[in-house]
């Protein structure tokens, strides 16, 4: 005995709805009831930032069609499309639908005059909303409140670029105009392109890199000799010696001091050989922020060597091996605290020069370097590109001593 084929029945259709065409079927062999859209409704759709409303194949003889909006993908600009599609579906029932389409290219009336008035501070806003979910928690208040300070000062019309570049260079440094030159270039590059202004020639186009000037390597890695006296001057240290541990794992394995700060024991491996950095933890005003993954969202493991392992063994021992591995009073490592107070007061008088805590990582990759390591896997080890440890963080002056085989 075969199967009875599964009954249909049409639901009532709401006109002028993009919800019309609703069937339901009642499937008696597994005793459901499935509602789903037919495919006789155009429906709106999100295509890579952009409004389109897609149509069934039956409407144009199994071909499948789509009618772009040229709107970026908006609340304001969906309802808009959602208007069109509940037209085509009324009018496809009626026998009264253009298959030219040229009825439903209507633009919203206050479209291109939104293009025309929008300032540059309401552009910022758009990309950073845009932009908020790729960005780690401090480049996005970076971007909000230092970026967005100057943005909110500077003249408004964003086709007045050289008003806006004069405006800055009068008011702060070239090097933070250069930034938010940068920035406004980059958010009206993503404006033009999803539609929020008409496509045309960027004004900030190369504005603010011509202001920028070739720099030599800032790198300041220390000397084997140094390192040794600045992770000793930690451990001698009558009040920060608690800062000792966690210098000289930076000097070790030359990571971000944020993925330092972050470090937890369910990323170290019980025998301490191996280290999965794939976070980081960093102080915005008084709120800690975890990122996942790396700054350059990636996770990487790190292979520890002897030293490191007898180091990663004392700190567990003395701890509750559960957590963060440093911690301070129950805290985080508060890196603006370090880097200002037990950082420049014990390794500036050891050095003669000034210095921050990245200089760990300056070492280590030089350090690595100097000893015939292949700058590809150091690039590995770090989370860094060969050409990005060549120009920031190896100190050229240090390898000076290396003479080919």
């Amino acid at each position: 005995m075969g199967y009875k084929l599964p009954r249909l029945r049409v639901l009532p259709c709401f006109l002028g709805s993009s919800r019309a065409g609703v069937v339901a079927t009642e499937n008696y062999r597994f005793g459901k009831c499935i509602v789903r859209k037919n495919s006789g409704s155009a429906e709106v759709k999100d295509l890579n930032g952009r409004v389109i409303i897609r149509m069934p194949r039956n409407w144009f003889d199994g071909k499948q069609k789509s009618l772009p909006l040229g709107l970026p993908t908006t609340n304001e600009n969906m309802a808009h499309g959602e208007k069109i599609a509940a037209q085509m579906n009324t009018d496809y029932l009626a026998g009264q639908f253009d298959t030219t389409l040229a009825k439903y290219k209507q633009q919203p009336q206050n479209h291109q005059q939104t293009a025309e008035t929008l300032t540059i501070k309401e552009l910022w806003g758009k990309y950073c909303d845009y932009k908020q979910r790729r960005w780690k928690a401090l480049s996005a208040h970076y971007n909000r409140v230092t970026i967005g300070g100057w943005i909110d000062k500077i003249p408004q019309d964003w086709r007045k670029a050289l008003e806006v570049r004069s405006y800055l260079l009068e008011q702060t440094t070239e090097g933070i105009t250069v930034r938010v030159l940068c920035s406004i270039e980059s958010c009206l590059e993503w404006a033009m392109r999803v539609g929020e202004l008409p496509e045309q020639r960027n004004p900030y186009k190369r504005m603010g890199s011509d202001l920028q000037t070739k720099k030599l390597s800032v790198a300041n890695a220390l000397t084997k000799e140094e390192q040794a006296q600045v992770i000793q001057a930690f451990y001698d240290h009558p009040i920060w010696v608690y800062y000792a541990q966690f210098v000289e794992f930076l000097f070790l394995t030359g990571c971000r001091p944020s993925e330092a700060v972050g470090l937890d024991w369910s990323q170290i491996t019980e025998d301490f050989s191996q280290i999965t950095f794939d976070r980081s933890v960093v102080r915005i005003g008084r709120k800690w922020h975890q990122n996942k993954l790396s700054k350059t969202n990636r996770a990487r493991i790190f292979y520890c060597n002897e030293k490191l392992q007898h180091l990663l063994t004392e700190i567990h021992t003395g701890s509750k091996g559960k957590g963060a591995v440093f911690l301070l009073n129950g805290e985080y490592l508060d890196y603006g605290v370090f880097s200002k107070r037990p950082w420049k007061t014990i390794a500036f008088p050891i050095l003669n020069r000034n210095s921050t805590p990245y200089s760990t990582r300056d070492t280590f990759i030089t350090r690595q370097t100097e000893a015939g390591k292949p700058i590809a896997i150091v690039a590995k080890w770090v989370d860094n590109s060969t050409s990005m440890i060549e120009k920031k963080y190896l100190d050229t002056t240090v390898t000076q001593s290396i003479r080919p085989d």
